[in-house]
């Protein structure tokens, strides 16, 4: 009965230490323009993107701060399709593995830091404007 106890309180200190280790981790720091909602809003659209490509490992998204958001809505507007106006802009920066093996664009196995920049109009949703290299 003792065997079986320290191999369950092992096997829960395994499964702890991997969801420590392996769930991404998210800084979505202070903001004087957005709220806390809304920076993780933004922050999830990041995760879901990046959870999309099959295989990728995100380690860490980071809210860039208010500064480099409000000097990149500018570089927002220019990429703007259909006359889109925007307001507003959030940059975050990320961290990621890419797939083992068959990685399509990306080289196998490889750690990525990109960053993402989002933006709205007056009257819409958020919206990923670019990621990566940017």
């Amino acid at each position: 009965m003792k065997k079986k106890t320290k191999y369950v309180a092992l096997i829960l200190i395994v499964i702890i230490f991997a969801i420590t280790v392996l769930m991404p981790k998210t800084f979505c720091g202070n903001s004087e323009i957005y709220t806390l909602e809304e920076r993780k809003a933004v922050a999830d659209l990041v995760k879901d993107r990046i959870n999309s490509c099959e295989g990728c490992m995100l380690f860490l998204i980071k809210y860039q701060g208010d500064t480099l958001s409000l000097n990149n809505l500018e570089y927002c507007n220019q990429l703007a399709k259909d006359g889109k106006i925007y307001t507003d802009c959030m940059v975050f920066k990320t961290c990621f593995r890419s797939p083992i093996k068959n990685s399509g664009a990306f080289e196998p196995n490889a750690l990525y830091t990109w960053s993402y920049y989002l933006a709205r109009t007056a009257d819409g949703p958020w919206e990923i404007v670019t990621g990566g290299y940017a």
